[in-house]
């Protein structure tokens, strides 16, 4: 698809997946939804390689390299002749970006030390495409310098042109609609605190040693995802207990799952649903042990390919209602907004979002430190939490938007109390705590 702007330049365009629809719609004038993946080298960074690596990089993923564009019945995604470019560092990331900010582009890179992070609109795509530009663009740099990076699942080939399967929308490919499941009902338990203003978010992040958290949850009979909510649940529910409510709400953790596990597809755009595993106080009390085993049986029955499918019909089947093709944007963003508030963020308590292991080729991976990502502040949910492992070095990074670091304090204190040694780091200096003694801290 193309269309001409008034210098007569052709210029590419594609419709939003199904699953990115949504984000432009709850966007404020001073929030939108943004992840960010960084990857720290074990040399200090050349910006002009860098820089270059960029360039090429964003040439070979249009699916990154973007903008977001409001038409009279959809947002679209138009691709750019500019080229990004690299930006320094902030204290505070995934900020909302300006119209007038890196060329128009819906994403950034920024550079600081031996740091090099990506930043990326949720409407351009998910992690899996944002991890594939940014294993790419190292892999073009660290090629720049010397250093043959041979060919690797998940790093493309930048001298190959975009290939059409990778924009494909794979919600609307796959769905089947044999049943529509129903979504939440119920709102979800809201952690409580002081919020901060919309230009600051606190970072807190652990690293531990990824084969250690594997063996704790298999002892449970849990996978790792299982176990970091089951904890992060229980930790909730004792906080909403403690605050004595008049009315318990369910302690809900949302649950982002890849698509690309059950589907064969090449897809760099959005292709994620989200699980909502957790428990509702008002059955009664709950042990630690209850709740890990609440959001095993929970991930059981779910975590397939057809109770999946149900789920992803349910929101192509709304998109392709004849009537609503023909209705003003404006009017559908008033309906997006009422389905977000009453089926959203609302009905969760915290977001955990698991990568897993970070796979590299290792003529890449020996030029690397540490790679870790994380999720902006959220409009409704004031903590959330994502993890990622690369050399066995796990990287658990808590995003706030209160004051008050009492979640993730009493997670990595659990951790430490199961034996597990964690470095505490955070993107505010003046938050000094020490967790154990075996752990270092910037909390």
């Amino acid at each position: 698809m193309k269309n001409t702007d008034s210098n007569n330049t052709v210029k590419k365009w594609y419709r939003l997946d199904n699953a990115a629809k949504i984000y432009p719609a709850t966007a404020t004038s001073t929030w939108e939804a943004i992840f960010r993946i960084s990857v720290t080298f074990k040399d200090e960074i050349d910006h002009e390689k860098l820089q270059i690596a960029l360039e090429r990089t964003s040439k070979r993923m249009p699916s990154i390299a973007a903008r977001v564009r409001k038409g009279f019945f959809w947002y679209y995604l138009e691709q750019s002749d500019r080229k990004p470019i690299l930006q320094q560092d902030v204290q505070n990331p995934c900020m909302k970006m300006s119209e007038d900010e890196n060329e128009g582009y819906n994403f950034r890179v920024r550079v600081y030390g031996k740091r090099v992070s990506l930043e990326v609109y949720h409407a351009l795509g998910d992690g899996g495409g944002g991890f594939t530009f940014m294993k790419t663009m190292c892999a073009e740099y660290l090629g720049l310098k010397g250093t043959e990076i041979p060919p690797y699942k998940g790093i493309l080939n930048c001298d190959e042109p975009p290939k059409p399967e990778e924009m494909e929308d794979g919600h609307n490919k796959f769905s089947k609609f044999r049943i529509n499941e129903k979504r939440a009902d119920k709102r979800a338990y809201v952690i409580k605190g002081t919020r901060e203003p919309i230009d600051v978010v606190h970072i807190v992040s652990g690293t531990m040693p990824a084969d250690m958290i594997a063996k704790k949850a298999k002892e449970k009979g849990l996978t790792v995802t299982e176990y970091l909510a089951g904890i992060l649940c229980y930790i909730i529910y004792k906080v909403q207990a403690d605050e004595n409510p008049r009315k318990k709400r369910p302690v809900i953790i949302l649950l982002p799952v890849d698509l690309r596990a059950f589907y064969e597809t090449q897809t760099m755009r959005n292709f994620t649903y989200f699980l909502l595993a957790g428990i509702d106080p008002n059955y009664g009390e709950f042990t630690q042990d209850e709740i890990f085993n609440e959001i095993r049986c929970f991930m059981r029955k779910n975590l397939n390919e057809k109770y999946l499918n149900a789920k992803i019909s349910k929101n192509v089947k709304a998109e392709r209602v004849p009537v609503l093709r023909v209705v003003p944007l404006f009017l559908k963003n008033i309906a997006m907004r009422i389905t977000y508030e009453f089926a959203g963020d609302s009905r969760n308590s915290m977001t955990i979002s698991n990568m897993g292991r970070v796979d590299m080729p290792k003529e890449m991976a020996e030029h690397i430190d540490k790679v870790d990502f994380f999720l902006s502040r959220s409009r409704f949910t004031n903590v959330n939490c994502t993890v990622g492992s690369f050399n066995n070095n796990m990287v658990i990074n808590f995003t706030r938007a209160i004051k008050e670091p009492y979640i993730e304090r009493a997670f990595f204190r659990e951790l430490v109390n199961q034996g597990i040694p964690v470095t505490i780091e955070s993107n505010r200096e003046y938050e000094n705590t020490r967790l154990d003694e075996n752990t270092s801290s910037h909390l």
